[in-house]
């Protein structure tokens, strides 16, 4: 951002490190440019693997070199005998076949950034110059804690801050103002952001421990004075601590009558005068230079200064004290938009102020702060004298890469402080931070061919990132858009005094040019790998971090950007792709193209869709360089679902198909890699109501609810040649057909197999009570049915079953897929035929069954009410269940309220009645006495419902049903009056509890349908129960695609066979099938083995 030239390393050191080189902007064609970026990386392949293994050579001989150089004249303690011992050589090759082993695994299971094909976070490729400078460094093992430790790595270090502070336009050491008395800018690296957002809250928000350091004052760079300066984070309460000083009766009482302070509005007042609020809003320069004023007008010295000021400091007495004797009753606040990054509610949590005290600030359409609501939030805190530490603006948003309006945040802070508030201003660019290589200091941005393959910022992030230079401090991350390694973060202020506030030391500190080289003491780490500073410090001098073209670090973000372009142009056009290919895909982008903005009808923006299309997407690099209209148009860049639940699935499972998080994930499989995001309604608001209209959901239906979104952050300079975007585009649209296709199953009401378990095997009446899934359509029913079936057919079950005590369910049959049915068909119809078998069944008609084609016909529906789909149901208080049944043989069914909840099933349940005292005819609504259901959800296999035993007795209450609400929708309601406060106890038979199948987001019966009509049933059904064994290995879960995952696990059976979730929508007539049941799942074993692993980690992690 600067117009002078970038500190070099060479310039603050006595010989010439870096070798002259030509510079970037010495390459004037665009091919030359493109070429020597190529030599920067490794590549997706290891294309320049030739190259690394030389430089890799080169830098373990400089490292001999170097050791040898070091006292020559010491004995080797590694012996030629000793490397050529057999014990030697059997170690060597035994590491050699670990690296080997380890380097294949990783190879297999690491999240690969480095390839194109990455774009889920702010990861790509790093560096090679950053990668050889680590490499080189850690075997210096060099610790940037103290000079001593590190002395060239440390000075590295200060060159590294300095350019970054000539990146975000603070004045360094090497610019103009380091010759006048004004300061000049300092940074220093970090283990990574959330440290140096730390840092930032470290300086002003005032905490309970304090200590003094020595403050060196600037004056034409020579050091005048030193003075003491709360280090307690004390911007704010350091003028309190001083106002107490020079009380009367105090060591500094005699300046009381003379010190003059200028306060936030300009005007000039003496200390001792000010208010408590003028004092906590005091700007962070006039705190700084608070010892200075006191050493110039009193010859005040340092230790006088911080002998006065002890008695007063939060150490001593406390904030709390602090507040009490000033009346401040109110905590200073944090501001930053509800689009920031956990670490600063984790940073507010760590300084002590709070989560509370950080304050969201809503954010317009683009996702930008929304300055008229920060300074609503503002006003209150001046109208309630309440002060603010610091209104944070984030340039490129984790989530979604939005820029802040730092000129307004900026203007604002004047006018706020016209009105006697101030506060800092901190930027969080952590990762927008080398985006400012690329402003130019003239806005609107000049629209002339920039450089090779690259785009310049547009308007507004040329200007929100200028403006840098008129913030605090800045957090920016070499390792995001740096490219550089993990873990390099840094921090980089405006005003280089304020590194002091984060000083953990009494010594004497030289601030004098480079001799300030103690680079550790300042910030909250210890120990630092100098191996950091050296790759950040290698790949700025390879790159070159000159501002605009004629900078590497430019041209390379440039490029990347135009791969976002091109990568956000697929993504608006995507419904014309998939249109024409028969798909079913539409794609709402965060980011408005210019027409939506403008709020144009729908034939305009499709008309620049087309333009997109055919003048970004279908042309090529060099034929858009030299369009000057496409370059504008860059720069500005089916019946529709109405179900945000559809919506949130189909985004999910697009993550969970595309994205890496386990071992057992298979990167090939994977077309790109990209990353997820969730707007909350209460954080979002307006913005995302705004969102969910323009995707066409229902916007009533779902005002409070979240929104699920996909990102993809594109950081490689080189897919933006040839036609790499359009197959890779290609290959999203099949993964997301495929998971359309779920969506259509979870969706559709579809003739399927019905499945219930039965009560009442044993008496004169039957009950079946359906088996409901909350998130599949064709399921998603609480419905119990009062049934009668044959007497004989009864008897035969019950001899079968014998004395056993067991769950029974019934499936309904079907001899052709034609023969299946809706779930209202079967009700309408009034009977239907089933198969009823011990326990589920695995494949119908295979399982053994304990009777098939049995006739039920329906006689009554005791409950039938639809599941509930809202996100934002309750759950109750007491616990309710269904208690239903004919004389004394009584049964229950848990009411099912939200996702995830249990269905808790129990038969034969016994009341504590007098023989006197009947209930009548039910249903009744029972409530569980002691049991809160709100502060048990959601159960699992780690918290199950065991206070469902059999045989448990149980306190509940009971109430009459009012008529009709338990086949409506709705809540059920019951009337005024309790029937009875009395205890309920469990039969024999085990409760059915289901928490799995209920819950699953997807789950449907599995079709396997022959291809070749001269495939036998028998041969069909070996197919279908090697799936089974599939499914119960555990290998595939419900929460995959199965049918994708079939074909990978078994892909000749897919490839032969027509292998479907849910009915298939056409089969041939007479073609052979066979159905693998909706409730298959890992065997027993499986479940406890996983468990028994997960109880032994658990263990692990307590002990």
């Amino acid at each position: 951002m600067a117009s002078y030239e970038p500190p070099r390393l060479n310039d603050f050191l006595d010989t010439e490190i870096i070798p002259p080189a030509p510079g970037f902007s010495e390459l004037v064609d665009p091919r030359e440019r493109f070429n020597r970026m190529g030599s920067w990386f490794l590549g997706n392949h290891a294309e320049n693997s030739a190259t690394f293994a030389q430089l890799l050579s080169s830098v373990v001989e400089g490292i001999r070199v170097g050791r040898e150089r070091i006292w020559p004249h010491d004995e080797n303690m590694i012996t030629s005998s000793m490397i050529e011992s057999p014990d030697f050589k059997d170690e060597v090759e035994h590491l050699q076949k670990t690296l080997e082993s380890v380097a294949g695994h990783l190879s297999e299971h690491s999240v690969p950034f480095y390839s194109f094909r990455y774009a889920g976070h702010m990861s790509m490729d790093v560096s090679l110059p950053a990668v050889l400078g680590y490499v080189l460094a850690q075997q210096f093992n060099q610790n940037n804690v103290t000079p001593e430790a590190g002395s060239l790595t440390s000075a590295m270090e200060y060159v590294v801050g300095q350019q970054l502070c000539y990146i975000m336009g603070f004045a360094t050491d090497t610019s103009p103002q380091s010759a006048s008395s004004l300061p000049v800018g300092w940074g220093h690296i970090t283990a990574d952001g959330s440290i140096a957002n730390l840092e930032s809250m470290w300086y002003v928000v005032p905490a309970s421990r304090d200590r003094y350091v020595h403050l060196c004052i600037y004056e034409s760079l020579k050091v005048i004075t030193t003075s003491a300066i709360s280090t307690a984070r004390n911007l704010k309460y350091y003028a309190l601590s001083l106002k107490l000083a020079i009380q009367p009766d105090q060591e500094l009482s005699f300046i009381a009558s003379t010190f003059i302070i200028e306060l936030a509005d300009g005007t000039r007042k003496l200390l001792r005068d000010c208010t408590a609020w003028e004092l906590l809003n005091l700007s962070s320069s006039t705190v700084a230079t608070i010892p200075l004023c006191l050493y110039e007008q009193y010859g005040i010295s340092s230790d006088a200064l911080s002998a006065a000021l002890q008695p007063f400091s939060i150490q001593t007495i406390g904030m709390e004290e602090l507040n009490r004797r000033f009346d401040i009753s109110q905590p200073a606040q944090y501001m930053v938009s509800v689009s920031n990054h956990y670490s600063w509610p984790k940073g507010c949590a760590i300084v002590g102020i709070g989560k509370e005290n950080l304050v969201e600030i809503g954010v317009d359409l683009d996702i930008h702060m929304d300055i008229t609501h920060l300074k609503t939030k503002l006003e209150e805190c001046l109208a309630r004298k309440q002060a603010v530490f610091c209104v944070v603006a984030i340039c490129g948003t984790t989530e979604h890469g939005a820029v802040d309006p730092v000129d307004q945040i900026l203007e604002l802070r004047k006018e706020m402080a016209m009105k006697g508030m101030s506060f800092m201003v901190h930027a969080d660019a952590a990762w927008g931070g080398y985006f400012a290589t690329k402003v130019t200091y003239k806005y609107p941005t000049p629209r002339r061919p920039s450089y090779a393959f690259s785009i310049p910022l547009n308007d507004w992030t040329n200007k929100q990132l200028y403006h840098l230079r008129f913030v605090d401090t800045i957090t920016v991350d070499p390792h995001k858009s740096g490219y550089i390694p993990y873990s390099a973060g840094a921090l980089c202020m405006r005003d280089s005094r304020l590194k002091f506030l984060t000083t953990w030391t009494s010594a004497y500190i030289n601030t004098e040019g480079v001799d300030d080289l103690n680079m550790g003491i300042y910030g909250v780490e210890g120990s630092k790998a100098g191996a950091s500073a050296v790759a950040v410090c290698l790949s700025h001098e390879i790159l070159g971090v000159d501002n605009g073209d004629r900078g590497g670090y430019a041209n390379l973000l440039g490029t990347a950007m135009l791969t976002g372009i091109k990568m956000y142009s697929y993504w608006t056009t995507m419904d014309y792709y998939s249109e024409k290919e028969g798909g079913r895909l539409a794609i709402t982008a965060v980011n408005q193209l210019p027409t939506e903005k403008e709020d144009r009808p729908q034939p305009e923006i499709d008309k620049q869709k087309t333009r997109i299309r055919t003048e970004i997407l279908e042309t090529d690099n060099a034929e858009i360089y030299e369009n000057e209209d496409t370059k504008k148009l860059i720069d500005s860049n089916g019946n529709y679902n109405r179900d945000i639940s559809q919506a949130n699935f189909l985004n999910q499972r697009l993550y969970d198909r595309l994205s890496v998080r386990t071992p057992r994930d298979t990167i090939n499989d994977k077309p790109l890699i990209i990353n997820r995001t969730e707007f909350k309604q209460n954080a979002y608001k307006d913005t995302l109501t705004s969102l969910k209209s323009r995707m066409h959901l229902d916007v009533e239906s779902c005002k409070e609810d979240s929104l699920i979104a996909l990102s993809n952050v594109s950081m490689s300079p080189f897919p933006t040649a040839g036609s790499f975007l359009q197959g890779m585009m290609k290959d999203f649209r099949t993964v997301a057909e495929e998971e359309i296709t779920n969506c259509f199953v979870r969706s559709e009401e579809r003739p399927a197999v019905h499945s219930f378990i039965i009560h009442g095997l044993q008496s004169e009446h039957q009950f079946l009570v359906y088996l409901p899934m909350f998130h599949v359509k064709n399921h998603k029913r609480q419905l119990i049915l009062e049934v009668v079936m044959e007497d004989a057919i009864l008897k035969a079950i019950n001899e079968r079953l014998g004395s056993k005590s067991t769950v029974v369910t019934v499936h309904t049959g079907f001899q052709s897929i034609a023969d299946l049915k809706t779930l209202d068909k079967i009700l309408k119809d009034g009977e239907f035929i089933a198969n009823v078998y011990e326990g589920y069944p695995t494949i119908y008609g295979v399982t053994a069954s304990l009777a098939s084609s049995v006739k039920i016909k329906i006689q009554k529906r005791v409950v039938d009410k639809p599941l509930a789909s809202s996100s934002q149901a309750k759950y109750p208080s007491q616990m309710p269940f269904v208690m239903y049944g004919q004389g004394n043989e009584l049964h229950i069914e848990h009411v099912l309220s939200k996702s995830p909840d249990v269905q808790l099933s129990a038969s034969c349940v016994t009341l504590d009645l007098p023989l006197e005292r009947k209930l009548g005819d039910g249903p009744w609504l029972v409530t569980l006495e002691d049991y809160i259901e709100r502060v048990m959800q959601p159960f699992s296999d780690a918290q199950p419902p065991s206070f469902l035993a059999s045989g448990a007795s149980l306190r509940i209450r009971v109430h009459s049903v009012k008529e009709g609400s338990l086949t409506s929708e709705g809540p059920v309601l019951t009337d005024q009056a309790e029937v009875e406060n009395t205890t309920l106890t469990l039969g024999a038979a085990p409760t059915v509890i289901d928490y799995t199948a209920l819950n699953e987001p997807i789950a449907a019966d599995i079709y396997v349908v022959a291809r070749d009509d001269t495939d036998s049933q028998e041969a069909v059904e070996a197919i279908a129960k090697k799936l089974v064994s599939t499914l119960q290995s555990g290998k595939i879960r419900w929460s995959d695609n199965v049918v994708h995952e079939l074909k990978l696990f078994e892909p000749k059976v897919v490839q032969n066979y027509s292998v479907t979730l849910g009915v298939p929508e056409s089969a041939a007539d007479g073609a052979k099938f066979a159905v693998i049941c909706r409730f298959t799942g890992p065997a027993d074993a499986v479940k406890r083995d996983t468990r028994a692993a997960w109880l032994k980690r658990v263990v692990n992690i307590t002990e």
